[in-house]
């Protein structure tokens, strides 16, 4: 089988068998050991990426049990509800995934083979879309993608090169139409005028775009207890100052909501008098700031779904384990740092955005008439 059934609908992947970047070899041979070895995923990026919900045409009986069944887009569609269509979980490839071939992650005894109105998506991105939107429910998710040709109107960013009869990994970089990609990495990977660091920046949040393959629920908190914040001196808020620096104190704090990290990162920096009076505050102004712009940088707390609660509880104990007690107050300007810089929250914006297209998309065509 193969193409495009075999690939998440939501984030346009396809799932890794193993951590390697690149499983084609042709045109890399002149790449150093050392530098393929910084360009490996972790392990929990490939098993996020084995990790499906599977959506399937089914019939229900009388006592609630559930029969998988085979139906064409038309016949489905125009019997879609809650009855004829069931989210399974825990769906992990086979070996012969790519003829359609998958199974119970619990159970290898049972198989699903992709048919008909069969879709995949894994789970870390049907977390974030059920998060987002709620009431998007599993079988209006299926009707929505039974109905649209979601391939082409959803923007899946580079992942959108990797997706063909079969997947083609070195597409994901930005490489140009009349290049060779296995001659554009070779040139990436193996370029005199940087380090390796430089190198290893470049392939994955520059122009090599392999950040779209991490998973997107594993928020930086160790990289926020690693970040040190600079002191301030309290005396500093009486120096003299421009007029700009005499406005009240909620004005900066209004201002200061609609900026993003970088910019209020900035902002203390340049301006001595900024720093000493918003130092207090800004724990609680990058909170604000994070809820009120980019709450994609937030757990979903409860998801209704099986394994809902995963991302918060992940969140949970990595603060515990960081240091922080229960009621210890989060260092959200040391977070929302550490997340400018973040792989898996980069991603996670994609799929945010993703998700919002296809609400959209869903509300224009009526699909959500007979939710409250």
């Amino acid at each position: 089988m193969g193409g495009a059934d075999t690939f998440c609908c939501m984030s346009g992947g396809m799932h890794f068998h193993n951590t390697r970047a690149f499983p084609e070899s042709d045109g890399l041979s002149a790449v150093p050991q050392d530098i393929l070895s910084l360009l490996l995923y972790t392990q929990e990026d490939v098993d996020a990426s084995r990790d499906y919900v599977m959506l399937a045409p089914c019939s229900t009986e009388a006592d609630g049990s559930i029969s998988l069944s085979e139906s064409t887009t038309s016949e489905f569609v125009e019997k879609i509800s809650p009855t004829t269509s069931t989210a399974l979980y825990d769906v992990v490839p086979t070996n012969l995934s790519y003829y359609g071939s998958y199974t119970d992650a619990d159970d290898s005894s049972v198989y699903y083979c992709i048919g008909p109105c069969y879709y995949l998506i894994t789970h870390s991105s049907f977390v974030i879309l059920r998060h987002r939107f709620p009431f998007f429910h599993p079988h209006l998710v299926h009707k929505f993608l039974a109905t649209n040709p979601f391939w082409s109107t959803l923007d899946y960013g580079p992942v959108e090169r990797t997706r063909d009869q079969s997947v083609y990994w070195l597409n994901v970089g930005d490489v140009p139409q009349d290049q060779d990609a296995g001659e554009w990495w070779s040139q990436l990977l193996t370029s005199k005028d940087k380090s390796a660091a430089e190198i290893w920046e470049d392939a994955w949040m520059g122009r090599g775009n392999m950040w779209v393959f991490v998973r997107p629920d594993r928020f930086p908190i160790s990289e926020a207890f690693a970040f040190k914040p600079a002191t301030f001196a309290a005396s500093e808020a009486s120096k003299s100052a421009p007029s700009l620096d005499s406005l009240p104190l909620d004005i900066y704090r209004e201002i200061s909501a609609y900026m993003p990290p970088s910019g209020l990162l900035v902002l203390t920096a340049i301006n001595k008098y900024l720093r000493a009076v918003l130092a207090p505050q800004m724990d609680s102004l990058f909170f604000r700031h994070i809820v009120a712009n980019e709450p994609h940088l937030l757990p979903a707390e409860e998801v209704v779904c099986y394994r809902g609660s995963e991302e918060f509880d992940w969140w949970d104990e990595n603060w515990r384990k960081g240091g922080l007690d229960t009621d210890d107050p989060i260092p959200w300007m040391a977070y929302a740092k550490a997340c400018v810089s973040s792989r898996s929250m980069r991603n996670r914006k994609r799929l945010w955005d993703i998700v919002g297209r296809m609400e959209a998309i869903a509300r224009e065509q009526g699909l959500f008439a007979d939710e409250p």
